[in-house]
């Protein structure tokens, strides 16, 4: 009887620890430092320059704006077209060498080097062998992104294939693979997937989040070195019939960029069984190294919840801080002074702002 006893408060024990475990500190809440006096349609990059001010594109307005938080003022810089000095359908912008830019130019399939006023200097081919969109840069003038594309159409043949490649591109023209990345599922992702994310630091460290358990960062460091960091406890939140309802709606949580509702009448109804049991760490294409060396890492939570959560980690890949952004808002990117993120007001317009909490991508 005895050694029952004692097993059943083992396993108490064990639970207890268990649940402990899993508990995460609670977010705090920001608040922007400042916002821009005048509002954006579709914000898709953002850049902080040297002397402060942003590069900012909007899809929509099909532009490329110089922003000043001082001044407060934005202007559109160049024009569009298909010649040597224009831009039509500009998407991503990243950091170059000298404090230029890169520009993803999409409608014109190329990649553009921005001087520091603005000005489109020289272009090169944006698709092609060895080309893709880029999803990062260094100042080193490398460019990087994945072939996740590649592997979902590979499953068509194979379903087990769900190896993705972080690849880079040098400037002196080399292709280089830093890493790899789990993409599970099929060919079209099922709710709330479970992807691998990255993202590429100015110096050009690469970040990979596991997104599953454990959930941990995994560094390949600038001297090619490949590091794992410590696993991060966290809580495994159960999908509910009100997150499966609000993703039929089209809507997700918090807003902001990329997750604004959608209208005309939501997405096409989804099987129950399609969607899992419980939602992974991560959102997909939501991680962010800044200019201090730190990683912040957008969380899931359900879809209801007011404000977006983005978990913080150090060098060392150890969680140091989570941060809870007001509500319809998420970051777009970082600079030396700061993080900056959009908010999306109830009639669709954009407002850049500012929080004093971190720097740089």
């Amino acid at each position: 009887m005895r050694r029952s006893t004692f097993a059943l408060v083992l396993v108490s024990l064990a639970a207890s620890v268990s649940l402990v475990a899993a508990q995460e500190p609670e977010p705090e809440r920001i608040r922007p430092a400042a916002v821009l006096s005048e509002p954006f349609s579709r914000i898709r990059g953002m850049r902080e320059l040297a002397d402060g001010r942003l590069l900012v594109t909007d899809q929509l307005e099909n532009a490329v704006y110089m922003a000043d938080f001082v001044a407060q003022t934005r202007t559109q810089i160049g024009r569009n077209g298909a010649g040597p000095e224009e831009y039509n359908g500009p998407i991503g912008l990243h950091v170059a060498r000298a404090d230029s830019s890169w520009l993803a130019d999409l409608s014109n399939g190329r990649v553009s080097v921005l001087a520091p006023d603005g000005r489109v200097v020289r272009s090169e081919p944006l698709f092609g062998e060895n080309r893709s969109i880029p999803t990062g840069a260094d100042t080193l003038g490398n460019l990087y992104w994945d072939n996740v594309s590649t592997v979902r159409l590979a499953k068509r043949e194979n379903p087990d294939a769900d190896q993705a490649s972080i690849i880079r591109l040098s400037a002196t023209g080399a292709v280089d693979t830093l890493g790899s990345l789990t993409i599970p599922g099929g060919v079209n992702p099922t709710p709330f997937w479970a992807w691998d994310d990255w993202a590429v630091s100015r110096d050009g460290r690469v970040v990979t989040v596991r997104n599953r358990e454990p959930y941990r960062l995994e560094f390949r460091e600038t001297d090619g070195t490949h590091r794992q960091g410590p696993v991060t406890p966290f809580e495994a939140i159960r999908v509910t019939a009100a997150d499966r309802e609000a993703y039929a709606a089209g809507n997700r949580a918090g807003g902001g960029v990329s997750g604004a509702s959608t209208t005309g009448g939501g997405r096409p109804r989804i099987p129950d069984t399609d969607f899992p049991d419980r939602f992974p760490p991560v959102r997909h294409d939501r991680t962010w190294v800044a200019a201090d060396g730190r990683s912040w890492v957008q969380r899931h939570q359900h879809l209801d919840a007011e404000g977006l959560v983005y978990d913080v980690f150090d060098r060392t890949g150890t969680r140091v801080a989570r941060y809870r952004l007001p509500a319809d808002t998420e970051v777009i990117g970082f600079g030396t002074r700061g993080m900056y993120a959009v908010r999306t007001d109830e009639v669709g317009l954009q407002w850049l702002e500012i929080f004093f909490v971190g720097g740089g991508r």
